[in-house]
């Protein structure tokens, strides 16, 4: 556990990326110069420098020793306010110091053509790509199908 009074860390516990370069482009050409068909095309870079959503910060409130949690094993409904719950290592969460960039990449490619006066055709083609995005990993994972092992099985 790191303490915002270590001066080894850097503000915020992780190292900040600054200004990141976001450009977007779009082109509309009209190729047979009638005004009845457009074909459109655009790309855009859109970046994550702060983020944003509750999972990722707010998951910091949850780690010991600002919250510990008592589990209560082997009891029933009616005498569960009598039982007394036993502090157990809980599951904490941390960010990663030299992160990358969140980035997602959005590209769209359409044709549109005026068949008469309130009638149109629209041919499009849209898509994004994500790279480098923020996930939890459960370092105490107990490994897929451990539980099933006859060594692992409580007697």
């Amino acid at each position: 556990m790191v303490l915002s009074s270590d001066k080894s860390y850097p503000r915020g516990f992780r190292e900040q990326h600054g200004m990141q370069a976001a450009p977007r482009f779009g082109i509309a050409y009209d190729p047979f110069g009638d005004g009845k068909t457009a074909i459109r095309t655009g790309f855009g870079i859109l970046k994550e420098t702060i983020p944003t959503y509750n999972s990722y910060f707010w998951s910091m409130v949850s780690n010991p020793p600002v919250q510990i949690e008592p589990n209560i094993f082997y009891g029933q409904m009616d005498t569960l306010l009598q039982r007394k719950g036993l502090l157990f290592p809980v599951g904490s969460s941390s960010i990663q110091l030299n992160d990358k960039v969140p980035s997602i990449y959005k590209y769209s490619f359409g044709i549109q053509r005026e068949l008469k006066k309130d009638l149109s055709i629209d041919i499009s083609y849209v898509g994004n790509v994500a790279r480098h995005l923020i996930q939890g990993i459960n370092i105490n994972e107990v490994p897929y199908g451990a539980h099933f092992k006859p060594q692992n099985q409580d007697s």
